[in-house]
């Protein structure tokens, strides 16, 4: 899938990267056989490698944080980037709610990777996609939230007739995986000093996690950067 990113962007931030991954054919449950051991992999991989005071130290982690700060106008202490705060949420014991079979397994890779995901429903997404600002006035409906009426200087990923995502923060309600969906689109959010091996070992991560869990076959693994434009 092609991927714009906006003049505006590419001149007010510094060189980061998109990930993208397409699965088709996938299964959407509530609950798959094997998510157990996953989750149980999973939590205790973290629970043994990270703890509650070291969880913000992390390069990621500390990435999402510096670019909360600096681009997006967010207190990352209060609005934790989705990474963290799942992640933060295992080692408190807390659970993490089951919405379904692939939202979770996408969870599961943000949890080991501590990256900040988006999984949207491919029928619903018309290319091209683009990294821009919002337009002042412009309304987004994410998902679980209320309509919304943006100020102009949020950062967005939208495709060529709407808002996907409020980047690496909030999801659109028109493009969520649900019951129907049978085709993915991954994403994961690049900032400033996260590589693209980074991300693209974090596509490969959930991709593995939604095939193991649901099925389908992986399509497309590509990394985008705003330096590089693309041919």
């Amino acid at each position: 899938m092609y991927i714009m990113w906006d003049p505006v962007v590419i001149k007010k931030i510094e060189p980061f990267s998109l990930g993208l991954g397409m699965i088709k054919d996938v299964k959407v449950v509530k609950q798959a056989e094997n998510l157990d051991q996953i989750r149980k992999n999973v939590f205790d991989t973290v629970k043994n490698e990270f703890n509650i005071e070291g969880i913000k130290d992390t390069p990621v982690v500390k990435a999402y944080r510096k670019f909360y700060w600096q681009y997006l106008d967010i207190d990352p202490t209060k609005i934790r980037p989705s990474g963290e705060a799942l992640a933060r949420r295992v080692l408190k014991g807390q659970k993490i709610p089951i919405i379904n079979n692939i939202v979770y397994s996408i969870n599961l890779a943000s949890i080991q990777t501590q990256l900040s995901y988006s999984g949207f429903d491919l029928g619903k997404v018309k290319s091209p996609l683009e990294i821009r600002y919002a337009q002042q006035n412009e309304a987004f409906q994410g998902i679980g939230t209320r309509h919304r009426v943006l100020a102009g200087n949020e950062l967005l990923l939208g495709d060529a007739e709407k808002i996907l995502c409020i980047y690496a923060y909030g999801d659109a309600d028109a493009t969520k995986i649900t019951a129907s969906t049978k085709d993915i689109l991954l994403v994961t959010y690049g900032v400033p000093d996260i590589s693209t091996d980074v991300l693209k070992n974090g596509i490969e991560n959930g991709l593995k996690y939604i095939q193991e869990t649901g099925g389908g076959k992986i399509e497309k693994i590509k990394v985008s950067t705003s330096a590089h434009p693309e041919p």
